[in-house]
């Protein structure tokens, strides 16, 4: 084993230096360990961790990309908004938010979209007017998610 010393003023400190840093490095070596640790701390190679697979999102959305449009994009507590959203997972059921708030649920198409879903905004954002808030989508068996922003006017 190799051993180091730190040194402080001449006096011996430690002879823990070289045995940790080995450590270290052989865990960063590791095909186990290696991947996380030297990711955390940004030292290795970026690419695809060992064993990893992507899955293509459904039709015309590769890698999963969701988006969600709002019929209006600012208006007061009561509005009714509809919703339109893609690339979800196919026939999936789509929770509706607002900023926290459920306010409705969808069942997405074979495609993975659906449209003019009616949503009121909440009476108890009012008192935040005016305020940006964002309409949420979320896929409950992919998890995927998109977001758009709505301003409470009043």
């Amino acid at each position: 084993m190799v051993r180091g010393t730190v040194s402080n003023g001449g006096s011996s400190r430690a002879s823990w230096f070289v045995p940790i840093a080995v450590a270290v490095i052989g865990l960063i070596s590791s095909p186990v360990w290696g991947p996380p640790i030297c990711r955390a701390v940004g030292i290795c190679d970026p690419g695809p961790t060992p064993g990893a697979a992507t899955t293509p999102g459904p039709g015309p959305f590769p890698g999963g990309e969701t988006s969600i449009f709002l019929s209006l994009t600012s208006g007061p507590v009561g509005s009714t908004v509809k919703v339109s959203g893609e690339g979800f997972g196919a026939g999936e059921t789509v929770v509706i938010s607002f900023h926290t708030t459920e306010v409705g649920r969808t069942t997405a198409n074979g495609a993975g979209s659906f449209s003019g879903v009616e949503i009121t905004v909440p009476e108890e954002f009012g008192v935040f007017a005016p305020n940006q808030f964002f309409v949420i989508a979320n896929g409950q068996s992919t998890i995927k998610s998109a977001r758009a922003p709505f301003t409470v006017s009043g």
